[in-house]
């Protein structure tokens, strides 16, 4: 009896697998017969173009989301993904690609930089922008360089910087207006930027200002044609 019992429990959980597997899993009407992307993607077309054809016709019972989002998000030109199935049969995939927050040139290549200073696209993938440069040897002397832009707070300070050099450690400039250079370092306290602009401003308007150091007490003004530094 106990035999037959488990024959007929086998029986059912087979036919219930069958008829799972016919209804829903092998069934056309679940296969995704559309698939949109939205967002901006324009570095990565080619890798969604062939994602495209890897989903269709595949039933939506195969789709992992999840984990095809962090497949996804694998990618570094990649800032956010979102996929849900908004109908049967179709499926929508966002995909926001990271925005330049600087350009940065290395050995006379250019690339686009992210806000954590991280390189992630060579400058002709990207879309340009009006962004400082920031000239390095390598993607060590970035982090070091972008340490500091955190520090000033005032967006009209940071969209006069056109160019950044890495001397060294100790000594980074930054250009502004025509050919004032701003000489600074990690070690230069945030509040010193407070002002900076304003002080630029004030001088610039009675003498051409070679450089502005941020390194010392005070602000280091030089001027052309100045003999010696004065400080402010």
């Amino acid at each position: 009896m106990k035999l037959f019992l488990n024959s007929i429990f086998l029986f059912f959980s087979i036919f219930s697998i069958y008829k799972i597997e016919t209804e829903y899993i092998y069934n056309p009407f679940f296969k995704i017969k559309e698939i949109s992307f939205l967002g901006q993607f324009s570095m990565i077309k080619n890798e969604a173009s062939k994602l495209a054809t890897e989903l269709y016709e595949k039933n939506i019972w195969e789709v992992n989301i999840e984990l095809l989002e962090k497949q996804l998000k694998k990618d570094i030109r990649i800032d956010e993904v979102a996929i849900e199935f908004n109908e049967i049969g179709k499926i929508n995939i966002e995909i926001n690609q990271k925005k330049p927050e600087y350009y940065v040139e290395i050995q006379r290549k250019t690339y686009s930089v992210d806000s954590k200073g991280k390189i992630y696209s060579f400058l002709n993938e990207d879309e340009i922008k009006e962004l400082p440069i920031i000239f390095v040897g390598n993607e060590n002397e970035i982090l070091e360089v972008t340490k500091i832009l955190e520090k000033i707070k005032d967006e009209n300070l940071l969209q006069m910087i056109s160019q950044i050099y890495y001397e060294n450690s100790k000594e980074i400039n930054f250009l502004i207006g025509e050919n004032t250079i701003i000489k600074t370092n990690e070690e230069v306290l945030p509040k010193k930027y407070n002002v900076l602009r304003e002080l630029f401003i004030n001088v610039s308007k009675n003498k051409k200002i070679e450089y502005i150091d941020l390194r010392f007490d005070g602000y280091v003004v030089k001027s052309t044609g100045d003999e010696k530094d004065g400080k402010k």
